[in-house]
């Protein structure tokens, strides 16, 4: 009996045990879901390459702050100057929300970071305060002898030769060119006058036509005595 009872109390103790552990365990598979995630990656859009950061989570990701080595700002040859979402704290990253910015072409990168390579860390927090850190690397090595491509099919030719058509037939007829209508002032407000002239008799008309005959001989006679 004794030993009936003390299997009894060691199976509740460990069903409680394993009950509590799956519930640790759901609660951070649960937080772990629906945690904010910002990835900050590289895009390309020939012959630009650029930044973007985007918050890939469930949930709003707070206090966003990225490092890089070297750091990476816009080097066009004639416009070299910081760039904001990486240089500054973001307050709120929506879900699904990004930031995209073109930094320059292959050379201008290739001129201020040999290697081609960006190492970033990007800190951020959760809603409810726990916070992340997460390591990167910007590497734009990878798109070297790269080759673009791109396929068009027999009717997005034909549109875009129609579309070239249209535009040089508007271009040889003149149809861009602006057309400037002016009026004299004077003979504005003439015309004017005679449109409301023009609306005072036909209203005057209609409202004779829809007397009777007997209210018309009294207007009638009240003209003739006039």
């Amino acid at each position: 009996m004794v030993l009936l009872t003390f299997a009894l109390v060691a199976c509740g103790i460990i069903s409680c045990y394993i009950a509590a552990r799956n519930i640790k365990l759901m609660r951070k598979l649960e937080a772990n879901r629906s945690s904010p995630y910002v990835v900050i990656e590289t895009t390309h859009s020939i012959p630009f390459y650029g930044v973007r950061i985007v918050n890939m989570g469930l949930t709003t990701a707070r206090n966003i702050t990225v490092e890089t080595d070297p750091k990476v700002h816009i080097v066009f040859p004639r416009y070299q100057k910081p760039i904001g979402f990486l240089d500054s704290k973001l307050a709120v990253l929506v879900p699904q929300k990004e930031y995209a910015c073109d930094i320059g072409s292959w050379d201008n990168i290739k001129k201020e970071c040999p290697s081609m390579m960006y190492r970033c860390i990007v800190r951020y927090e959760s809603e409810w305060g726990e916070k992340y850190e997460s390591e990167y690397v910007l590497d734009y090595s990878i798109y070297e002898h790269l080759i673009h491509r791109e396929e068009r099919t027999l009717t997005d030719l034909t549109k875009k030769f129609e579309e070239f058509c249209r535009e040089f037939r508007h271009f040889a007829t003149g149809h861009y060119k602006p057309h400037v209508l002016t009026e004299d002032y004077d003979k504005y407000n003439e015309k004017m006058e005679q449109m409301i002239k023009g609306f005072k008799a036909k209203k005057n008309d209609a409202s004779v036509v829809s007397q009777s005959p007997d209210q018309r001989d009294e207007t009638k006679g009240a003209g003739d005595d006039k």
